[in-house]
């Protein structure tokens, strides 16, 4: 019996999953947005830097199943219970997150018509608490005000 070939250095397939690891924290809040979906969409993300065809077959396929995800989990998409079996066996197979945050979350706009997704992060604490006093405030007035609405109730 002819001897076994020792086990070598395995060629790597491209690029390492932690060079697409961005190593710089946001600094916006629109930006910590993103880095928040890629979090949790990792074949996206190698997607948006690397298009179709740089995916291999396990992130194609992780990707396309991620993508149809929700028209699955409605019902909207396969007709009978074997296929959408399979589907969600191939799902967890891959490790799809079920629940995801939206790409291109809208944050709005301020009352000078600013972005808030170009907020810095300070900023945006700012504005929360802001947001946040000036609704105790409001809830504070409107107790004061309406004492025997809200007594007479209970």
């Amino acid at each position: 019996m002819p001897p076994k070939p020792k086990a070598g250095a395995k060629p790597s397939k491209g690029p390492d999953s932690t060079s697409l690891v961005d190593h710089q924290p946001p600094t916006t809040v629109g930006g910590r947005s993103l880095h928040r979906y890629y979090q949790t969409n990792p074949a996206s993300k190698k997607f948006d830097e690397l298009g179709i065809t740089g995916l291999d077959s396990a992130d194609l396929a992780a990707w396309a199943n991620a993508k149809v995800l929700r028209e699955v989990a409605s019902g909207e998409i396969f007709g009978n219970a074997r296929s959408e079996r399979d589907y969600w066996k191939t799902v967890q197979k891959d490790g799809v997150p079920f629940r995801s945050v939206q790409k291109g979350y809208d944050w709005g706009t301020d009352d000078q018509g600013r972005l808030i997704s170009d907020y810095s992060l300070s900023e945006f604490e700012d504005r929360l608490k802001t947001l946040e006093g000036s609704l105790v405030l409001g809830l504070n007035s409107r107790r004061r005000t309406e004492p025997a609405t809200l007594q007479s109730s209970t």
